[in-house]
């Protein structure tokens, strides 16, 4: 949905930055945590209201570079989120299996 003066309504439920200098403006979607890891979805949306979604994934712990301590993130796109989700999944699935088996 546009308005009048070409602002586009923003995704519903985003955080919006202010328009640049290139007509878009950053948005970022609630973030979701599981234990130490934080997903979610930031992108940009153009003037026009088409928009480029990244999935953000965040390691809530920080590791020390050269004394520094630094972040772990990542942006995905969807395709290689599901495909991390896929990996997941079956390294979870692994898990439960060699668990579950009875060493002699």
């Amino acid at each position: 949905m546009t308005s009048e003066n070409n602002n586009p309504a923003p995704p519903a439920g985003a955080t919006v930055g202010e328009w640049t200098d290139h007509n878009d403006r950053p948005f970022t979607l609630p973030a979701t945590a599981v234990e130490d890891v934080t997903v979610a979805i930031d992108g940009s949306q153009s003037r026009d209201g088409f928009t480029t979604s990244l999935v953000a994934l965040k390691v809530n712990d920080q590791v020390v570079i050269g004394g520094q301590p630094v972040s772990i993130a990542t942006f995905m796109w969807p395709g290689q989120a599901r495909q991390l989700g896929q990996l997941l999944i079956e390294l979870a699935d692994q898990c439960e299996h060699l668990d579950a088996t009875i060493p002699y």
